[in-house]
Formats: structure tokens, C-alpha cells, sequence
């Protein structure tokens, strides 16, 4: 596999922005213009400062989205486009081909006859998500498709409508919703095929925290949330 490093450059050429493109990496393994100061941002982003002046970070030209926009070093200001999430795009690499398209119940793995369910297979935004008794009802299939970058997307059968943290909030017990798809994080997950066959599956919005079980319950209306990985059964999903 190639390796690459930034052209060559010297701190008296850093005035505004700088051009960032692959030079392939040869003898020069100590030269500054390949190496970067990785600082963690508090939302759990990256900003890589350049080591030729640490006033300058790696940035994407006018914060923007769309394809060809171009990568430069540029004073550093702490805005989006000098923010990278380097973690969960591993994270979903690793794990992207982990669960195949189609349609599934998700039933608890030592508790069959308990399965998430679309609370009276309401349509409305904001429906609760539950455990209920399997009746093979549409309200209790689900349908996986993955986006470009591999993220799963979970949407109801009945309804059409997406696995949704609710408020966008991930933290221990935040509620699990349906919601129109928007192709947001909060939306997205990663599906993880444990060693007993069975699937936990992480947020996007931070994959520090899994759908879950409220209270490892098995009896109907125990409502599914967002909470902290933790390898329990609560977080571990038989797919039928």
C-alpha cells in the first residue's frame, strides 16, 4: 500500500492558506511537512494542527460538503471545517459488511417471544419504541439498508420511519423514537456482530452508547434507549 505525505513547505510560506495534496513518501520521513499535532476536541472531533506552525490546521475550503471542494492548511479557528471524526469512520469500516440488507424482527436472545415493537404501529413522528409480545405484526419488522459510508439505517416496516435518538441527545436513557428520515446522525448506526451471533447496535451521533433495553427487562412496554456500551444482554439483539 502506498504511503503519502504533504509536499514540502517552510513556516515563511504559511500566509492564509496553503494547498494540502499526496506527495509519495520516499527518504524524507522526518521532514516537517508530514507531520501533523492531533488535538481532540470536546465533541469528540479532530483538528490536526501542522507541525511546521501550530498555528495552522488542515481545513476544508469555505466549510463545505460538496464533492471536489478542496483541502488546505489555514489559520486555525476552531471552526467546522477544521473538525474531523476520525474514530467512528473506522469504527463503521470495520464493521460495515457486518449485517446484510433485508428486513428482521429484533427479538431479546434469551427471551424470543420479546421484540422491539413501533408502539401501536403508530405512523406519527416521535412514536415510542418498546418491547412487546411477537404477534409478526408489521409494527414489529424492521428494515436495514446502509448508506454509502456503510452506517445502518433502521426504518419500520409499518410506518417507513427511522430509528431516531430523540433531541439528538446521546446520553444514559435518552429515548429511542421513530422519525421521517433525514439522513442525520442521530438516525444512523453501526451494526456489531457479537461472538454469541447477536448484533449490538451503536449510534453515530457517539458510539460510545448502544440501543438498550431500559433495565434489562423483558416484560411489555419496557421502552428501548440510548445508553453507554456496556457488552450486557440489554444491548444484544437476535435478528430473525
Amino acid at each position: 500500500m502506498p504511503r503519502y505525505q504533504c509536499r514540502g513547505f517552510d513556516a515563511k510560506e504559511l500566509r492564509g492558506f496553503f494547498n494540502i495534496f499526496s506527495f509519495p513518501l520516499k527518504s524524507i520521513v522526518h521532514f516537517m511537512a508530514q507531520k501533523w499535532v492531533a488535538v481532540k476536541n470536546s465533541d469528540g472531533s479532530y483538528t490536526f494542527y501542522s507541525k511546521v506552525n501550530t498555528s495552522y490546521a488542515l481545513d476544508v475550503d469555505g466549510d463545505k460538503t460538496t464533492n471536489s471542494t478542496n483541502v488546505q492548511l489555514y489559520s486555525a479557528n476552531k471552526s467546522n471545517g477544521q473538525k474531523w471524526d476520525i474514530q467512528s469512520a473506522t469504527f463503521v469500516a470495520l464493521h460495515k459488511d457486518n449485517l446484510a440488507d433485508g428486513t428482521y424482527t429484533f427479538a431479546r436472545p434469551q427471551f424470543a417471544s420479546s421484540v422491539m415493537d413501533l408502539e401501536a404501529g403508530s405512523h406519527a413522528n416521535g412514536a415510542n419504541i418498546r418491547l412487546f409480545a411477537r404477534n409478526k405484526s408489521d409494527a414489529q419488522k424492521w428494515v436495514i439498508t446502509h448508506d454509502s459510508a456503510g452506517y445502518v439505517i433502521i426504518r419500520n416496516k409499518e410506518s417507513g420511519k427511522a430509528l431516531d435518538v430523540a433531541a439528538g441527545i446521546a446520553q444514559d436513557g435518552q429515548n429511542i423514537q421513530q422519525y421521517t428520515y433525514n439522513s442525520s446522525d442521530v438516525q444512523k448506526w453501526v451494526a456489531v456482530k457479537n461472538s454469541n451471533g447477536t448484533y449490538t447496535f451503536f449510534s453515530k451521533l457517539n458510539t460510545q452508547y448502544a440501543i438498550d433495553v431500559a433495565a434489562d427487562a423483558t416484560a411489555n412496554f419496557t421502552n428501548i434507549v440510548l445508553y453507554k456500551a456496556n457488552g450486557s444482554n440489554a444491548q444484544q439483539w437476535k435478528l430473525q
